[in-house]
Protein backbone atom coordinates (compact mmCIF):
# COMPACT_ATOMS: atom_id res chain seq x y z
CA UNK A 1 0.00 0.00 0.00
CA UNK A 2 2.80 2.52 0.70
CA UNK A 3 4.10 1.99 -2.83
CA UNK A 4 0.70 3.05 -4.22
CA UNK A 5 0.79 6.18 -2.05
CA UNK A 6 4.28 7.04 -3.33
CA UNK A 7 3.21 6.50 -6.95
CA UNK A 8 0.07 8.60 -6.44
CA UNK A 9 2.17 11.34 -4.84
CA UNK A 10 4.65 11.34 -7.71
CA UNK A 11 1.83 11.54 -10.26
CA UNK A 12 0.20 14.46 -8.43
CA UNK A 13 3.60 16.15 -8.12
CA UNK A 14 4.30 15.69 -11.84
CA UNK A 15 0.89 17.13 -12.77
CA UNK A 16 1.50 20.02 -10.38
CA UNK A 17 4.86 20.90 -11.92
CA UNK A 18 3.41 20.56 -15.42
CA UNK A 19 0.41 22.76 -14.61
CA UNK A 20 2.41 25.33 -12.67
CA UNK A 21 5.10 25.66 -15.34
CA UNK A 22 2.57 26.79 -17.91
CA UNK A 23 3.80 24.34 -20.50
CA UNK A 24 0.29 22.96 -20.90
CA UNK A 25 -1.57 26.01 -19.68
CA UNK A 26 -4.29 25.82 -22.31
CA UNK A 27 -5.17 22.25 -21.45
CA UNK A 28 -4.73 22.96 -17.73
CA UNK A 29 -7.17 25.86 -17.88
CA UNK A 30 -9.69 23.68 -19.73
CA UNK A 31 -9.17 20.75 -17.38
CA UNK A 32 -9.19 22.80 -14.18
CA UNK A 33 -11.58 25.62 -15.08
CA UNK A 34 -13.97 24.79 -12.26
CA UNK A 35 -11.29 23.63 -9.83
CA UNK A 36 -8.57 26.20 -10.50
CA UNK A 37 -7.83 26.18 -6.76
CA UNK A 38 -6.41 22.67 -7.20
CA UNK A 39 -3.50 24.20 -9.09
CA UNK A 40 -2.19 25.83 -5.93
CA UNK A 41 -2.25 22.61 -3.90
CA UNK A 42 -0.94 20.06 -6.40
CA UNK A 43 2.77 20.48 -5.65
CA UNK A 44 2.56 20.57 -1.83
CA UNK A 45 0.03 17.73 -1.67
CA UNK A 46 2.01 15.64 -4.15
CA UNK A 47 5.07 16.14 -1.98
CA UNK A 48 2.98 15.25 1.07
CA UNK A 49 1.77 11.95 -0.37
CA UNK A 50 5.25 11.07 -1.65
CA UNK A 51 7.02 11.72 1.65
CA UNK A 52 4.36 10.08 3.80
CA UNK A 53 4.39 7.05 1.49
CA UNK A 54 8.18 6.86 1.69
CA UNK A 55 7.98 7.15 5.46
CA UNK A 56 5.48 4.30 5.61
CA UNK A 57 7.58 2.26 3.19
CA UNK A 58 10.77 2.47 5.25
CA UNK A 59 9.23 2.28 8.71
CA UNK A 60 11.38 1.47 11.74
CA UNK A 61 14.16 3.78 10.54
CA UNK A 62 15.24 7.08 12.15
CA UNK A 63 14.53 9.08 8.98
CA UNK A 64 10.90 7.94 8.97
CA UNK A 65 9.88 10.53 11.55
CA UNK A 66 11.44 13.35 9.55
CA UNK A 67 9.80 12.20 6.32
CA UNK A 68 6.41 12.05 8.02
CA UNK A 69 6.76 15.46 9.69
CA UNK A 70 7.96 17.19 6.50
CA UNK A 71 5.24 15.43 4.49
CA UNK A 72 2.48 16.43 6.89
CA UNK A 73 3.79 20.02 7.04
CA UNK A 74 3.73 20.12 3.25
CA UNK A 75 0.17 18.78 3.33
CA UNK A 76 -0.84 21.56 5.73
CA UNK A 77 0.69 24.15 3.39
CA UNK A 78 -1.25 22.59 0.51
CA UNK A 79 -4.53 22.75 2.40
CA UNK A 80 -3.92 26.38 3.34
CA UNK A 81 -3.16 27.20 -0.31
CA UNK A 82 -6.45 25.63 -1.40
CA UNK A 83 -8.34 28.28 0.52
CA UNK A 84 -5.88 31.19 0.33
CA UNK A 85 -3.90 31.71 -2.85
CA UNK A 86 -1.88 34.91 -2.74
CA UNK A 87 -0.65 36.50 -5.94
CA UNK A 88 2.95 35.71 -5.04
CA UNK A 89 2.42 31.95 -5.46
CA UNK A 90 0.36 32.22 -8.64
CA UNK A 91 1.94 30.94 -11.82
CA UNK A 92 2.81 33.64 -14.33
CA UNK A 93 0.16 32.48 -16.79
CA UNK A 94 -2.57 32.75 -14.12
CA UNK A 95 -1.80 36.29 -13.00
CA UNK A 96 -4.00 37.70 -15.73
CA UNK A 97 -7.73 37.48 -16.31
CA UNK A 98 -8.12 33.84 -15.21
CA UNK A 99 -6.81 34.30 -11.71
CA UNK A 100 -8.02 37.75 -10.77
Amino acid sequence: MPIAIVIFGLVVLAFGVWDYSGYGRHTSAKRLWMFIWVLYAEIPLGLCFTLVGLGALISQHPITDWLMVIGLASGCVGIVLVFWHPKSVRPIWLRGPLGD
